[in-house]
C-alpha cells in the first residue's frame, strides 16, 4: 500500500522456494571437553578402508564369543578409528584392564559428540558419510585428524570427532 501512495524506487524480491532435498538429515549434537583416557582394546589393521570394514565384522564376531565382548558391553565399548600414513587402524575394548590386550589412549580434547540410536555398522557408516559431506563442511568447526572415537552403549553409538 506504501508503494501505491509514493513515488520513488522500489525493488521486488520474488519469493523463493526451497525444497528440501530427500537425503537431507538433521544433526544432534553437543561439545565434550574428554579427559585423558586408556583403554584396553584388540588391534586390527588394513591398506584399505573396505578391508578394514570386513576385518571389523570378523574381529566383532570373534570376540563375541568370549567373556571380553559382555564385560566390554557392560562398561562401555569403544571402537576407535584411525588413518596413519597409509594404513588404516581400528582399536576395540574399554577401559577395564585386561592383561591380554594392547593399551590405547586417548588425548584430552575437545570433541564433537553424534549420538545414534543404532549400533549397526552400515547406519555407523551412513552417519559419518553424512557427518563428512554434510555438518563439517556446514560448520566452523575444524576436525583435528583422521581419528573417530565410537562408544557403544545401551543400543546406541556415540561418534565422538576431536576439533580445534
Amino acid at each position: 500500500m506504501e508503494c501505491r501512495k509514493k513515488l520513488g524506487n522500489y525493488k521486488i524480491i520474488p519469493i523463493e522456494y526451497f525444497e528440501i532435498n530427500k537425503n537431507y538429515y538433521s544433526f544432534d549434537y553437543e561439545i565434550k571437553q574428554i579427559d585423558e583416557t586408556y583403554l584396553y582394546c584388540y588391534h586390527i589393521t588394513s591398506k584399505n578402508h573396505s578391508d578394514l570394514l570386513y576385518k571389523i565384522r570378523q574381529l566383532y564376531n570373534k570376540i563375541k564369543e568370549n567373556e571380553h565382548y559382555k564385560e566390554f558391553n557392560e562398561m562401555g565399548m569403544y571402537g576407535i578409528f584411525s588413518k596413519k600414513e597409509d594404513l588404516y587402524h581400528y582399536y576395540l575394548g574399554s577401559s577395564k584392564y585386561f592383561s591380554d590386550l594392547e593399551e590405547y589412549k586417548i588425548n584430552k580434547n575437545e570433541y564433537v559428540v553424534f549420538k545414534l540410536i543404532s549400533r549397526k555398522q552400515k547406519d555407523i557408516v551412513g552417519l559419518e558419510e553424512k557427518i563428512n559431506k554434510q555438518w563439517i563442511p556446514s560448520t566452523n568447526y575444524n576436525i583435528k585428524n583422521s581419528l573417530k572415537i565410537e562408544l557403544y552403549k545401551d543400543d546406541c553409538c556415540y561418534i565422538y570427532l576431536p576439533i580445534k
